[in-house]
């Protein structure tokens, strides 16, 4: 089915907005995964660890996993993030975590603050993460791969590109660690289908992440009906969603005490 202009306009106005890094309002689903980011830090925390959540957004993962560790101090560059963060903790009685705003260049920490850091599609910067580990300590984090959902912005015919950092390879991540003298655990890398599977949610999606150029509904709406009728046809191709992550084998040799052994991923 192909929609106007204004039939378009009508749904765009009655999705709300995004709270936090909230995504559940959508209907989606993917292929079965190999590894799943919460399972991993899942493995890496233990109960008395002192956590930094870099990039929390509106702390949904950090209710959820406020259960692995002692204590936490979530960060994030952006206020309205942290309220929100400070209100999802509150609500769900989360009380072993502090909010510090800043950003991932320079972080407002001593040398050897934390047992771990914890980041999820957020930048970092290795020597500033080398600098606030403990020996022993563990760094895990889940990035976004170049080409991530790449069949559907092709949809648009967007000329724009990601950053350029998107385009670093898993190996160049970790190579950015080793220079900062921290072992390498374990890294991976998953690519499945993924689909969204109403017009209602993929507006919202556009409207809600990183996208080649800037999403406009007004000049970009062909777009949504491209997406919409291969989304539809059970033969088209879905997005693909791209992950990249590391995390400790189960046949890897244990942390050694007192080397700085991040779990990266890239």
């Amino acid at each position: 089915m192909t929609h106007t202009l204004e039939e378009l306009r009508r749904i765009d106005t009655g999705i709300a907005d995004r709270v936090g890094w909230d995504f559940s309002r959508m209907r989606d689903h993917r292929a079965p995964r190999p590894w799943e980011y919460e399972t991993v830090i899942g493995r890496m925390l233990g109960a008395s660890d002192h956590v930094r959540d870099q990039g929390t957004g509106g702390g949904e993962l950090l209710v959820r996993n406020a259960h692995l560790f002692g204590s936490c101090i979530a960060v994030d560059r952006s206020e309205s993030m942290l309220a929100e963060a400070r209100r999802n903790c509150a609500n769900a009685s989360v009380r072993h975590v502090g909010f510090a705003q800043m950003d991932a260049q320079t972080l407002g920490f001593a040398n050897a603050s934390f047992d771990a850091v914890i980041n999820r599609h957020a930048p970092y910067e290795a020597a500033e993460i080398a600098r606030v580990l403990r020996p022993g300590g563990c760094f895990v984090t889940q990035q976004v791969a170049a080409g991530n959902a790449q069949s559907l912005f092709d949809c648009f015919e967007w000329d724009g590109t990601f950053p350029e950092e998107w385009s670093v390879s898993l190996h160049d991540r970790a190579a950015e660690f080793e220079r900062c003298v921290l072992r390498v655990v374990d890294l991976a890398r998953y690519s499945v289908n993924w689909w969204i599977e109403d017009l209602e949610s993929l507006l919202f999606w556009l409207r809600s992440v990183p996208t080649p150029a800037p999403f406009e509904l007004e000049r970009h709406w062909q777009g949504p009906n491209v997406a919409e009728s291969s989304l539809h046809d059970e033969r088209g191709s879905a997005p693909r969603k791209c992950v990249t992550c590391s995390w400790r084998g189960e046949s890897e040799p244990p942390l050694r005490r007192g080397v700085q052994q991040p779990a990266l991923k890239g």
